[in-house]
């Protein structure tokens, strides 16, 4: 399968289980690979988060669920019937959540001034905006960057692409399918939440109209609306981008 970095960064490919989730920041991916570990754990996959380590951190040892190197990654998803799946989140939270988790953060200011800010204080949210569209969507940070610039759309073949809205459900269509060993699937929890989706029909206008312009393809791919209170995507759009 030709997918190359930086989209093989994503991949996070079960070394037992017939599964490949290609994670995508900001779109509950915390969640979701905390969930994954803990199945894998209780199967004696690995051995279980020990809570002091964030999963992020873990993702890549040697110890973790997940293949580590690029050798066995590409292997990995040339494996007969894998399983791919992945979560897209409607643009106005998921960009909202990425500058909250950033601006909150100690090394904030050093983070901002990486891609050009020269001010003392930390951008507001719509600076913020201004400056990813001066931004190509390819060299974006991930955290952020547009999810059809992050996911190998035309070269994997999705078995499952869910949403940060309908999470539970999309988590247990997951849960039934990406394990031999059938699971229960524990979608009621969510972590590193900052409860952007709930504060998205406060955006002002300005920052919508910057928003449907520097995620336009993600928008069109997966049927989000430009009405803010209407959050979900388009069921159709998903189902048809999972063709595996």
């Amino acid at each position: 399968m030709n997918v190359e970095p930086p989209a093989l960064y994503h991949a996070l490919s079960s070394r037992e289980e017939n599964y490949t989730y290609w994670y995508t920041p900001k779109c509950a991916c915390t969640t979701t690979k905390t969930l994954l570990w803990e199945i894998e754990a209780g199967l004696g996959r690995c051995p279980p988060l020990d809570g002091t380590t964030y999963v992020h951190q873990r993702q890549h040892d040697a110890d973790s669920p997940w293949c580590n190197s690029h050798a066995t990654i590409v292997a990995s998803l040339d494996a007969p019937d894998r399983y791919m799946f992945t979560f897209v989140r409607n643009p106005y939270a998921r960009s909202l959540s990425a500058y909250e988790s950033v601006a909150t953060t100690p090394d904030s200011h050093a983070f901002f001034t990486s891609f050009g800010w020269d001010r003392t204080e930390v951008p507001t949210y719509m600076e913020f905006l201004e400056i990813l569209t001066r931004q190509d969507p390819a060299s974006m940070n991930h955290h952020w960057q547009p999810l059809t610039s992050v996911l190998p759309f035309r070269e994997i073949a999705f078995r499952h692409v869910g949403c940060v809205e309908r999470y539970p459900e999309d988590w247990a269509v997951v849960a039934a399918h990406a394990f031999a060993t059938p699971v229960v699937p524990d979608g009621a929890r969510s972590m590193n939440r900052t409860g952007a989706g709930e504060r998205v029909a406060s955006l002002d206008p300005s920052a919508r109209a910057l928003i449907r312009r520097i995620y336009a393809h993600d928008f069109e791919l997966f049927g989000y609306r430009d009405d803010p209170l209407s959050q979900e995507p388009d069921a159709a759009k998903l189902a048809a981008l999972a063709r595996g």
